[in-house]
């Protein structure tokens, strides 16, 4: 069977970007490679910077065809951005009150393609922790942690807290992220990946992601790390709802460590 599509548009951001890819992933299983092109949509689009560090890890998938940045989305391509926003909470068993409340994104976007294909039959093929994205791999670590200041529930303190014991206990942490990175350098070893990438061969490398819901936080579930995380209010659409996925938000410094400690001690 040939793939419903062979082009998709994506109007950002990273994250989103990440969690689309899942859709495309699904629909190269029925044959096929597809493009994944980039450009702007959003209404706080995405900067050139941003598509730029992700194309080498879209590129990287063995579904993708090509990938590269476009002014606007091309004829007969899939529209992504478009179906971001759709409203059909009847759709969802997950919907309780509000829009989206517990629906996530990756499964919106992957009913909103298929049902607009025509195709319901495949929804039921939906898995929630299964892995789409892959990356070079290297030498095995403990903890890869990626908490941006501006997305983080609890205070910077208690984080470097977490980091600092965590090293103290003879676990090896790398922080990664952006410009910020270095805000944490009191605390843990500090890295600024060149691109997404290198940011998802560090986060395949972990036993586990540690951190706030953020792009790299999508990739790690892309890749099926595991993930502690704190959900910020303003993350709609991301709540972890897989077997290898849990929201800390509300659970004390220590208890976070203990659960981390066990994890790392009980890891295969």
């Amino acid at each position: 069977m040939q793939p419903t599509r062979s082009s998709f548009y994506s109007g950002g951001h990273i994250g989103d970007a990440i969690y689309q890819l899942y859709t495309v992933y699904s629909d190269c299983l029925l044959g096929g490679r597809a493009d994944f092109l980039v450009g702007p949509g959003q209404e706080t689009n995405w900067s050139e910077k941003e598509m730029d560090a992700l194309l080498p890890l879209i590129n990287y998938q063995y579904y993708i065809r090509d990938s590269h940045k476009v002014e606007s989305c091309p004829p007969g391509s899939f529209n992504f951005h478009t179906k971001a926003n759709d409203r059909n909470p009847e759709a969802f068993y997950e919907h309780t009150t509000g829009w989206p409340g517990d629906v996530r994104l990756k499964k919106r976007y992957f009913e909103a393609y298929f049902r607009d294909m025509g195709m319901g039959w495949i929804l039921n093929s939906f898995k929630r922790s299964q892995p789409w994205l892959t990356a070079p791999r290297g030498e095995k670590f403990d903890v890869v942690a990626h908490i941006p200041t501006h997305k983080m529930c609890r205070e910077k303190e208690e984080w470097s807290y977490i980091l600092k014991q965590l090293s103290l206990e003879g676990h090896e942490v790398v922080v990664i992220g952006g410009d910020d990175v270095s805000d944490w350098e009191d605390s843990a070893e500090c890295y600024k990946p060149r691109d997404m990438l290198e940011a998802a061969s560090l986060i395949g490398d972990a036993k586990m992601f540690i951190g706030t819901a953020s792009c790299n936080y999508v990739i790690a579930e892309g890749i099926g790390t595991l993930r502690f995380v704190d959900i910020h209010p303003d993350a709609v659409g991301t709540k972890p709802s897989e077997d290898n996925g849990w929201d800390i938000s509300d659970w004390p410094a220590d208890v976070v460590l203990k659960r981390l400690n066990e994890c790392l001690r009980n890891y295969e």
